[in-house]
């Protein structure tokens, strides 16, 4: 698929109400839903990608993920596997998949992502 056209755009806004504002518990609910509004926000474009990878080929494989910080890395149950997920841009994922698999990764999994709290 690719887009053809943007229709319309828009943006998230969150207006608060200066009374409500002074209040401590309403400001602690406008700040909660801050934090859900902004955690959607920076979900938006990112996937979470899971993959097994030998551990011949890991050091390979985590060379080539992008990360938010560093890729989780876990050593799979009396295996010479690993597991291995990250967060990365959606922008980059059709081009990552098939370079990861040809590293020697498997068992590759692309999920969406609801929200991202900082």
């Amino acid at each position: 698929m690719k887009i053809v056209d943007i229709i319309t755009e828009s943006s998230t806004k969150l207006i608060a109400n200066k009374k409500s504002w002074a209040e401590p518990d309403k400001r602690n609910d406008i700040q909660e839903i801050k934090t859900l509004l902004l955690a959607v926000i920076e979900a938006r474009g990112k996937v979470l990608i899971d993959l097994n990878v030998h551990e011949k080929n890991l050091d390979a494989v985590i060379e080539a993920l992008p990360a938010m910080k560093k890729p989780t890395v876990s050593k799979l149950y009396k295996s010479d596997y690993y597991a291995v997920e990250t967060v990365i841009s959606k922008n980059n994922i059709n081009i990552l998949i098939p370079k990861l698999k040809a590293m020697g990764a498997e068992d590759i999994l692309e999920l969406d992502i609801s929200k991202i709290v900082h």
